[in-house]
């Protein structure tokens, strides 16, 4: 009976270290995935707007403030127009998604901590 309850008990843990592992590479993995199309996608932005000579227009943040204020919204509009908005729209998306798996990893990574802890602490004692 005793052999039989730390078979089922060790079946238990290797489903669990199986799920959290699988669980864990599917986080890292699409973090890693949306990180990466995210930079790619923010690198052609800015290529393209360095490409149209859109940092030109802050050069008028090293003027007065008058100056600002008289030319603030329409520098803002200039700049507006000229970006690729299909593009940043992707960027903006991706970076969501990014923001929400970040904090969906911070909120579970306890729960994913202590059930690695508790899977280490059962095969170690094995050992």
């Amino acid at each position: 009976m005793k052999k039989l309850e730390e078979r089922i008990i060790g079946d238990l843990y290797r489903e669990e270290a199986k799920s959290t592992a699988t669980n864990l590479f599917i986080k890292i993995f699409s973090f890693s995935f949306f990180a990466f199309f995210t930079w790619i996608f923010a690198s052609i932005v800015t290529e393209i707007v360095y490409k149209q000579s859109s940092f030109d227009l802050i050069n008028f943040f090293g003027e007065d403030l008058e100056v600002w204020k008289k030319y603030f919204a329409d520098n803002s509009l200039i700049f507006w127009d000229e970006m690729p908005k299909s593009i940043l729209l992707i960027t903006i998306i991706l970076l969501m998604i990014l923001f929400i798996l970040v904090i969906a990893f911070i909120k579970n990574y306890i729960t994913l901590r202590n059930k690695i802890m508790s899977i280490y602490k059962f095969y170690n004692k094995k050992i």
